[in-house]
């Protein structure tokens, strides 16, 4: 019994020196185990720093690569597997104003992810994560066994001067073959050559507007936006219902929109991702147009 008392009791005064010191400063700054833990810490990131960037991008995995490009200040709150509207409403929900939002308008197929801002907004889960931080994705214990051999295994590495560039790795490796390439642009033409059903369409741009109506009545600065993908993409007929629908409920007089890049001159994984090299290419386009609008 008074090995139980001592082992719980060792473990509570783990528990908050661990937490006292992700208070003070420790930042685990683990990769991510899957997309989805990304994407969770992500928005955790957004929703539990209080010194959060005050200009942000919302958007899908489309935009989401504008992370490793954009300005130093900016926010990149885009996600896999989600689109902008699920990140204006994680806006909203932490109560945050941004000063400008740059709103990604590529994926329209997809509205709010309510299952997945609940979650983030659960009463229990919102309050431990916010007071204890070993509750936030980020910070899991498990992350950091998970993480412990290869960390050993780099730290043996740079003591013998051998040095892994992760971030060159994830940028140049793994990238799709030619013929994977073209795959999955003709798999995108055939998908693209289908409408999006009315109702499915103008709800969420219905959604997305309401969001932004909001934003805006709070006194955030609303861009929208869209990334280049592959040219023959834009003759499909959903692009072309995309491209209607969305210059019609955001009607240039009364929304701001940056002007659309010349898709000639990017290359895209899929016919719709862009490359690294292409991305690092648009986010030098994209910011310079915003600074010329905003001056």
């Amino acid at each position: 019994m008074r090995i139980i008392r001592l082992s719980i009791g060792f473990a509570l005064i783990l528990s908050v020196a661990y937490n006292l010191m992700l208070h003070f400063g420790l930042d685990s700054d683990l990769p991510p185990i899957s997309p989805g833990t990304r994407k969770m810490i992500r928005a955790e990131n957004y929703i539990y720093n209080q010194n959060s960037a005050d200009k942000i991008i919302v958007g899908s995995s489309v935009s989401a690569g504008l992370d490793d490009v954009a300005p130093e200040d900016w926010y990149v709150l885009s996600m896999q597997g989600e689109s902008s509207a699920t990140g204006l409403e994680i806006v909203l929900r932490s109560k945050k104003v941004p000063s400008v939002i740059l709103v990604e308008m590529n994926v329209l197929e997809r509205g709010v992810n309510n299952e997945k801002v609940n979650q983030l907004f659960s009463v229990a889960r919102y309050s431990l994560a916010k007071f204890l931080p070993s509750f936030q994705n980020k910070n899991r214990i498990s992350r950091i066994l998970w993480k412990l051999p290869s960390s050993i295994n780099e730290f043996q590495k740079n003591l013998r001067g051998i040095k892994t560039d992760i971030s060159v790795q994830i940028k140049t490796d793994n990238l799709p073959s030619p013929e994977v390439v073209e795959q999955l642009l003709q798999e995108r033409l055939i998908k693209f050559q289908k409408p999006l059903p009315k109702e499915v369409l103008n709800d969420n741009l219905s959604k997305l507007k309401s969001q932004l109506t909001e934003l805006k009545a709070k006194g955030s600065s609303i861009y929208l936006f869209r990334l280049p993908e592959h040219p023959s993409i834009y003759s499909t007929t959903r692009m072309k219902q995309f491209i209607q629908t969305t210059d019609k409920s955001f009607s240039k007089t009364d929304w701001n929109w940056l002007p659309d890049a010349n898709p000639n001159d990017f290359t895209t994984n899929d016919g719709q991702h862009l490359t690294y090299k292409s991305l690092a290419k648009y986010a030098e386009y994209l910011f310079s147009r915003l600074n010329q609008i905003q001056n």
